[in-house]
């Protein structure tokens, strides 16, 4: 469910037509890519951990189809969406912060596993 409901707050920040007003605004170049990164950061975190029953290469393939997926329609959905555009940029980083999170996980798994 975790999955799920990160999925949503990815597509409600990433499709909205307008960053809400409560959200700060910084005036920092690209600041948004690390948005995008730490969006899929989490994202393949949870993801890793809810398909950890299934088989390695299972695991594997489900996670990275997942999150390109959802990178790639959500960029594709903000050309739709007025005032918005689609940014290959944004893709990048969203596909960057999944890698690392994969990497991440995998490295904490793995250390747990042979401290125990």
């Amino acid at each position: 469910m975790s999955v799920i409901g990160w999925s949503l707050i990815i597509l409600f920040f990433t499709l909205s037509s307008s960053a809400p007003d409560a959200i700060p605004r910084f005036d920092i170049p690209h600041f948004d890519k690390i948005g995008h990164f730490g969006l899929f950061f989490v994202l393949t975190v949870l993801l890793f951990q809810a398909l950890k029953p299934l088989d390695k290469m299972i695991k594997w393939i489900g996670l990275f189809v997942y999150c390109i997926f959802l990178g790639v329609i959500t960029e594709y959905l903000q050309t739709k969406i007025p005032g918005r555009s689609g940014d290959v940029l944004d893709l990048i980083a969203d596909l960057v912060g999944s890698i690392s999170g994969f990497f991440v996980t995998f490295y904490i798994n793995s250390h747990y596993r042979s401290v125990n």
